[in-house]
């Protein structure tokens, strides 16, 4: 339990403790009063006792006295930040820096070397080079030692190891440093912190620690470098005492790599990163910048929040774009039918497709896609597992042409119109003429695919051919079981996930369970989706093809229906009755026609309804 879990604990009992510690006072509103830290009666010093302030307190007489409440009882029972953080824990029946039993405890042994005086920075130029003086190399106890320069390690006046540079006296030597053996391992430092001390920061370096201190904040110093990080097993109790700690290591790869272990070891709720700049650590900024410069890069510091951790403000773009439709979730593609005109398939979206077996819900499907690419110029990645790669194109090229038959000509326009030859004015697509085509890809394997693999392909064929519409026809084709849920639910969240991070739209066919004694002449629900409930609720959107058995395909009645059942982003589920051409594959609202998506005209028009113009 370290200080600033503590300080919380606190925080959360905020009534109590301000009882406890000052019961003369008295609550008035969500402020706890009384005269001053002795407890006597006033309305001086106040604690806040509820909210996103509550702990924190202030002495309204004495402008130099407030805090949390780890500071307040540190006042009130005049004892040091520590005893107080001790005495604290205690009352709030919680173990201060418990300690954890381990198979194997090592011996250390302590340094019995004598130290020479400490060293003054003008007699000794490697400090005067560095801008280190006196009063700092004083407050580490820097000293000689023969030839070399002293940094013991100290922990409540005991020398647990003792550091040894022998500076270098040519330009191409290095520094040699050396080291005590089999000693504790601790922070090089711990002589200049006092129990009242809640911040400290944590260099790479004894030269770092030695900088940051004459800049006029305390530091301590990794003993080994950045990679050996022993010490924090030994030195965790005494570090629980801070309720801040900057971690201010060197500038490079292995000082980062260094700073990340620290942190997650130490707490990201306490740790603060600080950053060098264009220095490579705090001397260099120390010698370039003074003592200044170091201090700002102190107080600069941020600590790591999570990723995915963000402020409501972090927002206000996006939200200014939701709001004015700027946002391909906002627009994103439509359906070729009027009546659906307040559905939209946006990206980072997942919508489920269903029907009953033979209601035409992959022939519908087909008929969209034709549409997006045609005339909304999308690019689109298919699977279909039922069917064979030339089935599909036989219908979606029947689609285009409106005929059941296409003649060699119709043929050659539809593929290049779906292959992206070609953009619906028929100009042929090239980088000089800047002409942008929507287009068809498909993921050639027919029967159960791996699901794992495909999504690998899709990624390629977002990444190269900027695909944004992906069609998976259909679950069942994805090697799972009707009655594996887990497995189900599992590749609905895998779905969920692609099409997020890739900012792309899934078209994913889920077939229904079989009416009760096979009455199909209703039209299913989202809830009658086989398999796992995960599928529809993880789902975006979910749209249901029904076909009308009653209709002879030759009357007034509509052959089929498209009902949007599910659409989050809206909360709209419009329906449209369709009229279904049967040689063309194509649907439309007022009647059974045909229409060539080549050249916009009517091929066919096999029965005008009573609803068309």
């Amino acid at each position: 339990m370290d200080a600033r879990e503590v300080s919380q604990l606190l925080a959360d009992k905020a009534l109590s403790v301000s009882e406890y510690l000052l019961p003369n006072g008295r609550k008035n509103g969500n402020e706890w009063c009384c005269g001053s830290v002795n407890g006597e009666e006033g309305q001086s010093l106040k604690v806040h006792l509820c909210g996103s302030k509550a702990g924190v307190w202030k002495d309204f007489s004495d402008q130099d006295k407030g805090g949390d409440l780890l500071d307040l009882w540190a006042a009130c029972r005049s004892l040091s930040f520590v005893d107080a953080l001790k005495d604290a824990c205690r009352w709030l029946g919680v173990e201060f820096a418990p300690k954890f039993s381990v198979a194997s405890k090592k011996s250390f042994t302590r340094p019995s070397v004598r130290l020479g005086a400490v060293i003054e920075p003008q007699a000794n130029g490697y400090f005067d080079r560095r801008r280190i003086n006196g009063s700092t190399l004083k407050a580490y106890c820097v000293a000689n030692h023969d030839r070399e320069i002293a940094f013991p390690l100290m922990v409540d006046g005991a020398v647990y190891n003792v550091k040894y540079l022998t500076p270098r006296r040519k330009r191409d030597e290095k520094n040699r440093w050396r080291q005590e053996s089999n000693c504790e391992p601790c922070l090089f430092g711990w002589q200049v912190i006092t129990p009242d001390d809640d911040k400290v920061v944590i260099t790479e370096g004894e030269i770092d620690a030695l900088s940051v201190f004459q800049s006029g904040v305390k530091a301590l110093s990794m003993p080994s470098g950045a990679k050996n990080l022993e010490w924090i097993e030994y030195d965790w109790e005494r570090l629980q005492q801070f309720r801040v700690i900057y971690l201010a290591l060197d500038n490079d790869d292995a000082g980062q790599l260094a700073t990340m272990e620290v942190l997650q070891r130490l707490g990201e709720h306490r740790c603060k990163l600080v950053d060098w700049g264009d220095f490579k650590d705090a001397n260099e900024c120390l010698c370039e910048a003074g003592e200044a410069g170091v201090l700002d890069a102190i107080v600069g510091a941020e600590y790591k929040k999570p990723e995915d951790l963000k402020n409501a403000i972090e927002y206000a773009e996006i939200l200014f774009q939701d709001f004015n439709g700027l946002l391909d979730t906002a627009t994103g593609n439509t359906t070729p039918f009027a009546g659906m005109k307040d559905f939209k398939f946006g990206m980072d979206q997942l919508t489920v497709w269903t029907g009953y077996s033979g209601h035409g819900k992959s022939q519908l499907l087909g008929y969209c896609m034709c549409e997006m690419i045609l005339r909304q110029k999308e690019r689109i990645c298919l699977f279909s597992g039922e069917m064979k790669p030339y089935k599909v194109l036989n219908r979606m090229v029947r689609q285009v042409c409106g005929k059941l038959r296409p003649d060699q000509d119709d043929l050659t326009d539809a593929l290049n119109l779906l292959s992206g030859g070609m953009n619906i004015n028929g100009e042929r697509c090239t980088e000089e003429n800047g002409n942008e085509s929507g287009g068809l890809w498909i993921y050639d394997v027919n029967g159960a695919a791996s699901l794992e693999r495909m999504l690998n392909v899709f990624k390629y064929a977002k990444q190269r051919y900027n695909c944004r519409h992906f069609v998976i026809d259909s679950l069942m084709m994805l090697g799972v079981a009707e009655s594996d849920v887990d497995r189900q639910k599992k590749i609905a969240e895998m779905l969920r996930d692609f099409k997020s991070q890739n900012n792309i739209h899934i078209h994913l066919v889920a077939h229904p369970r079989k009416p009760d004694n096979g009455d199909e002449s209703k039209p299913p629900n989202k809830h009658d989706v086989r398999g796992s409930a995960g599928i529809t609720d993880l789902a975006d959107n979910v749209l249901v093809v029904w076909r009308n058995s009653e209709a002879t395909g030759y009357g007034a009645d509509p052959d089929a229906k498209l009902i949007c059942q599910k659409q989050r982003d809206s909360g709209c589920q419009p329906m449209v009755n369709l009229f279904f051409d049967r040689e063309s594959c194509q649907y439309h609202e007022r009647e059974r026609e045909a229409i060539s998506m080549i050249t916009g005209e009517r091929v066919r028009r096999d029965f005008k309804s009573p609803y068309a113009r």
